[in-house]
Order: C-alpha cells, then sequence, then structure tokens
C-alpha cells in the first residue's frame, strides 16, 4: 500500500502467472532426485505405515506393525496417532499404487504452495516502481529455500504444513484489501483448518490470523462476521480431532510424545536434539540461510517497519512461530530445524519490507541478498543428492566431518 493506502500497481496478470510457473518448474526439475530416494528414514516409516493401516483396516495407529519393534512404546504403542491423519491420508494413493518414490509429492506440494504465498503476498508488498528483477528475488529464494528443499525431499509432516500455513496467511493478506472479502476469508480459514490437521503446531498462528481479519483495508459490514467466516470453518476442521482424542485419551494434547530414554539411547540424533538450545535455531539459520539474519537485524533496528501491518506482518509470523516452537522445544520435544518449517516463507516477505534503494536494483545489497540465496541454494542442493541425512547443516561443515 502506498501512503494515501492505495494499492501499489501490480505486474499483468499473465505475465506474473507466467513467471511463478516458470520458478515452479524450476523447483520441480530441482527436486527430481528426490523420487529415487529410499525414504527409509523411522518417521518416513511411520508415516507410511499410518497411511498402510488407514487404507487397510481403517485404524490410524502402529498397532501390529513391524516398525513398532524399533520404536518406544510408550510413545507409539498407542491406539491413535499423536498427529492428526490429514499428512498419512494424503499418502493412501500412494500405498495403494505402491508407489512410495512417488509419495513425496505431497512434500512438494508444501514447497510450492510456500513458493506462491510469498510470490502473492509480494506482488501486494511490492513498492511503485520496485524494479523487476528484485521484484522476483525473494520468490526465487523461496525456491531454493534450503531447509524447504531439505523437508520436500522426505516423506515428513512438515514441508505440507509450511504450505498449508502460507497459503491460508496469504488469503487471510489479500483478504485486507480485496472486495471479495468474504471469499478470501473462507479459504484462508480452509486452508488453515487444514494445516492444523496436519500438524497441531499451525495453530500457532492463529493470533497472526485474528490480527489479519481485524485490519482490513475495505470496508466491512462487521469485524463479527469477518471473524465468524475466518474461523469457523478452521474450527470446523480441527474440532473434530480434538474431540476423538479427547474422547480417547481424555486429554486434548497428548503429553507423551516428548522422546523418553527408550528412544535417545537408541536414536543418538534424538538426544543430540533435545541437549541443544534455542540458540540452535539462530545459529544453524545464520549458517545456512544467512539472509534470514539480515533480515531480522533490519526488523530489530528499523522501527517503522512495524508501522505497517504489510511490513509488520513477516515480523509477527516469524516471531510467533519461533517463539512456540522454542517453548515446544524447552519442554522437552527438541531442536531440529524441520519443527521451524512455518516459519521459513516470512523470511522472504521480509525482504519485501527492507527500506533503501534496494528495491530498485541500485547499492550493494542486492548483490549481497543475491550471494546469500545462491549461497542458502548450495546448501539445499547438497542434500537433494544426499538424502541420508536426517538434519540439516551448513554443507561446509559436514564436508568437514566426512573427511575426518
Amino acid at each position: 500500500m502506498d501512503e494515501q493506502g492505495q494499492p501499489h500497481p501490480k505486474q499483468p496478470i499473465p505475465r506474473f502467472w507466467l513467471t511463478l510457473a516458470i520458478l515452479l518448474l524450476f523447483c520441480a526439475v530441482l527436486k527430481l532426485p528426490t523420487l529415487t530416494a529410499p525414504h527409509d528414514e523411522p518417521d518416513e516409516q511411520i508415516y507410511w505405515q499410518l497411511a498402510n493401516r488407514l487404507l487397510t483396516v481403517g485404524q490410524y495407529n502402529l498397532q501390529g506393525t513391524e516398525i513398532l519393534k524399533r520404536l518406544s512404546p510408550p510413545i507409539y504403542d498407542n491406539p491413535v496417532f499423536c498427529h492428526p491423519p490429514l499428512f498419512a491420508a494424503l499418502l493412501i494413493p500412494f500405498v495403494h499404487w505402491q508407489a512410495r518414490h512417488l509419495a513425496v509429492l505431497v512434500s512438494w506440494l508444501g514447497h510450492f504452495l510456500c513458493i506462491m504465498a510469498v510470490a502473492v503476498m509480494g506482488r501486494r508488498m511490492a513498492r511503485p516502481g520496485q524494479c523487476q528483477l528484485i521484484f522476483w528475488l525473494p520468490v526465487l529464494g523461496m525456491a531454493l529455500d534450503p531447509f524447504l528443499t531439505f523437508l520436500s525431499g522426505k516423506l515428513w509432516i512438515d514441508s505440507l504444513l509450511a504450505g498449508l500455513c502460507a497459503a491460508s496467511i496469504a488469503f487471510f493478506f489479500c483478504a485486507r484489501y480485496s472486495e471479495r472479502r468474504a471469499l478470501y476469508l473462507l479459504t484462508g480459514s480452509l486452508l488453515f483448518g487444514l494445516a492444523g490437521l496436519a500438524k497441531l503446531p499451525a495453530l500457532a498462528l492463529a493470533p497472526v490470523v485474528v490480527l489479519l481479519i481485524l485490519t482490513p483495508e475495505v470496508k466491512t459490514p462487521s469485524a463479527w462476521r469477518d471473524l465468524v467466516l475466518g474461523c469457523l470453518p478452521a474450527l470446523i476442521l480441527v474440532l473434530p480431532w480434538f474431540i476423538y482424542f479427547h474422547h480417547t485419551y481424555g486429554v486434548f494434547l497428548p503429553g507423551w510424545t516428548r522422546p523418553d530414554e527408550w528412544t535417545m539411547q537408541r536414536y543418538p540424533m534424538v538426544r543430540t536434539a533435545v541437549e541443544r538450545s534455542p540458540f540452535y535455531y539462530i545459529g544453524n539459520m545464520a549458517a545456512v540461510e544467512p539472509v534470514s539474519i539480515l533480515c531480522l537485524v533490519a526488523y530489530i533496528f528499523n522501527g517503522s517497519l512495524w508501522k505497517r501491518m504489510d511490513s509488520a506482518l513477516p515480523g509477527l509470523w516469524f516471531l510467533v512461530v519461533f517463539t512456540a516452537l522454542s517453548w515446544v522445544g524447552l519442554r522437552g520435544q527438541g531442536f531440529q530445524m524441520r519443527f521451524l518449517a512455518p516459519l521459513f516463507p516470512s523470511i522472504y516477505l521480509m525482504l519485501y519490507a527492507l527500506p533503501g534503494d534496494w528495491r530498485n536494483g541500485r547499492g550493494v545489497l542486492p548483490v549481497i541478498i543475491l550471494l546469500c540465496l545462491i549461497y542458502a541454494g548450495l546448501n539445499g542442493a547438497f542434500y537433494l543428492v544426499m538424502p541420508q541425512y536426517d538434519e540439516i547443516s551448513p554443507v561446509f561443515t559436514v564436508w568437514g566431518q566426512a573427511n575426518l
């Protein structure tokens, strides 16, 4: 929005979608090596078995499966699995056709949704006269994002979770400016409910959702009507899971999912994750994706970025997710970069709000950002061809450890 509150001029629609389609195709081509990955990491096997159980016996648990012998009974030998069933349900067609190597397309979808969300929101956040190459730089960064590149090569929930969260926020964001506000609110709410059915940490973004609903840039008949449109569909989707879970266990949230001693003795990586601190998140982001630190520094030292909703949103998004998942980690769940998946799109949206001449392609900042994105992309590309790693670290540290 400009200073008068009017929408910024946007690119011609056909050119915008054509460029976005090219970036999505580029991202898909980069992911082709993941189609031949074995997908035999324990969590990947768990989700595959859950999908198989849903298909064959209609039960959402691991009871009676071979993999249960390699898992902690208190955590996994239960009548209902701890996470909601959306991800496992989406794997069912691949289980039916025995196409395990293609099931990773569900994770690809999450990354694609993140790219589209950044592009659509960036189109609204872009400043008048912004250089087109600079406009597409954050979208390219999202396409090359090392964490989503890594996560979308696994049969894990996290990539899909990030995509559904980003798509939901994008619809709520666009609802602030659109005359078709009701349609955007309903769609955003449905996507937010699906994100909750993928993994409950998605619900940590609820305060951001409510804030977006209550700060429209267009006239609205009623704030209460908007809240109903923006919240009720999500509630209708998520509430049955909580009711069913509470009926089964007597609690709304599983308190038994924290790694126990049985798990940590058999899986040293889990013990390492539990023993980390929240500083691990910041340190690893700085080393793998340095543009994130550049953006965070800008938001810390430039108070003007917090005065308008369109520029404050990425910072709030990042802060809410980071705080919530750091708290979960401190309570014993551990710290793995995959847990932060819902916040990565916010980093690239921050780039649209950065002040200075970089928006017109002048100065050294665009070059620095481009180099950071290339470096991050190389970190992600390494894991496309080395799928045996279950945590993402800077390539130079992994390479150094491999040569010791």
